[in-house]
């Protein structure tokens, strides 16, 4: 019974290492998958427990630093974004209670109002349950109306764990006039390291609501993921937007969820993402184009430096 058990297991580490050999997008960004998974075996043994091979198995994901991927079972949830240690690097009571002149509106989708020298700041958790297809939902529109008449504008992306690319597109189109290339995205469809559909083109046109044409700065951090990195590849293209903060987590690409022969289930990034110079941003996250380290724990207390930072360069 004990090497039925054990075959069995061997069996679906194997189906694991396989399915993310097959459609993982990013291994050429990534550490040594090959390395993780002979450890992986080597750890597997005739005692090994179901909890046990839990741990085996979220070792084995976990070593591709990516923090899309996930394992969970009917009793447990790995999240490699936990395993990875980033810091949500925003107090939003500290900002609204040292910061914010105005406080327009707080729901789930934003919080947004006036700083001091009629500067905008729009905080946004995530790009999900955003209901209306390549538009802004009416919160967002709200927002981006209420800030209109603004000097400048802060987006403070530190916390923003992702959701959809569409909703993303939508919001940056406030900021140009002209159509923008944004990035490729390519598919894997297959075994071979190499096997990939046809690149999309994602494009960026002008917002049919207005044109925001002042200066806009990104406020980001490690915690900044998936359509949060998209929004800032965005940004990264307009004169009058400059990124400050931490390099973004590093994994853009969307994902898709596969189940394990003993009935877990796991996600993958299936999608790789160039930006609009070819430049794959997997893996090192995307590059602020002023980085700045601080993280909330160092911050004094009723301070955050991060956006003072920014207050300072759209005030003068």
């Amino acid at each position: 019974m004990e090497e039925a058990e054990r075959s069995n297991k061997e069996l679906v580490l194997r189906h694991l290492y396989e399915t993310t050999k097959a459609y993982y997008a990013n291994f050429d960004q990534r550490p040594d998958f090959e390395a993780a998974y002979r450890l992986a075996q080597d750890e597997l043994n005739a005692q090994t427990t179901e909890s046990e091979f839990f741990v085996i198995c979220s070792r084995l994901l976990a070593s591709l630093e990516d923090p899309h991927i996930r394992l969970v079972t009917p009793d447990s949830t790995f999240l490699t974004f936990n395993y990875l240690n980033y810091e949500r690097t925003v107090d939003l009571a500290r900002i609204k209670n040292h910061y914010l002149q105005d406080l327009y509106s707080e729901n789930s989708r934003a919080v947004y109002g006036r700083l001091e020298q009629n500067i905008g700041y729009l905080y946004l958790p995530d790009f999900t349950d955003w209901t209306i297809y390549n538009q802004p939902p009416p919160e967002i529109q709200e927002a981006m109306n209420a800030l209109r008449s603004t000097s400048g504008l802060i987006i403070d992306l530190r916390n923003n764990d992702g959701g959809s690319a569409i909703y993303a597109q939508a919001l940056a189109a406030y900021f140009t006039q002209n159509q923008l290339l944004w990035h490729q995205s390519f598919n894997k469809n297959g075994p071979l390291p190499n096997d990939f559909d046809k690149a999309y083109q994602w494009f960026v046109n002008p917002s049919i609501h207005y044109y925001y044409n002042k200066p806009v700065i990104v406020l980001t951090s490690r915690y900044t993921v998936s359509a949060g990195e998209r929004f800032v590849l965005a940004m990264k293209l307009l004169e009058n937007a400059t990124v400050i903060g931490q390099r973004t987590a590093g994994s853009q690409g969307s994902v898709r969820g596969f189940e394990m022969l003993n009935g877990w289930w796991f996600s993958l990034t299936f999608e790789k993402i160039l930006d609009a110079n070819g430049y794959n941003w997997d893996y090192l996250g995307i590059a602020p184009d002023r980085e700045i380290n601080t993280t909330l724990s160092q911050f004094p207390e009723g301070k955050d430096p991060l956006l003072e930072e920014a207050m300072e360069e759209l005030g003068h």
